[in-house]
């Protein structure tokens, strides 16, 4: 990875895993990180916060039968034919 020795520096710092620190790394390649936008996303601990990306769907769909309708209401056979909506059909009854 052609990333500067700061950044190295940097990481090997403030990640403690191995693991980690090929992400931070990686993170850095791909996104053109400088040494303090790095040192902020270790900071904010961006490895274990990775993908958890916050929903309410219980709280704005708790029952199953409106889940359903939601998504059979905007199903397009050509453009969402990958959501399985038959299958949730099924499971209603």
């Amino acid at each position: 990875m052609s990333i500067g020795f700061s950044h190295h520096s940097a990481i090997l710092a403030g990640a403690k895993s191995l693991e980690e620190r090929k992400y931070y790394i990686q993170l850095c390649y791909d996104q053109k990180l400088s040494v303090d936008e790095v040192q902020k996303k270790i900071a904010d601990d961006a490895f274990h916060t990775q993908g958890s990306m916050p929903n309410n769907f219980i709280a704005t769909i708790p029952e199953y039968k409106r889940a359903f309708r939601a998504i059979q209401m905007f199903k397009d056979e050509y453009l969402l034919d990958y959501v399985n909506v038959e299958q949730l059909g099924e499971k209603m009854r």
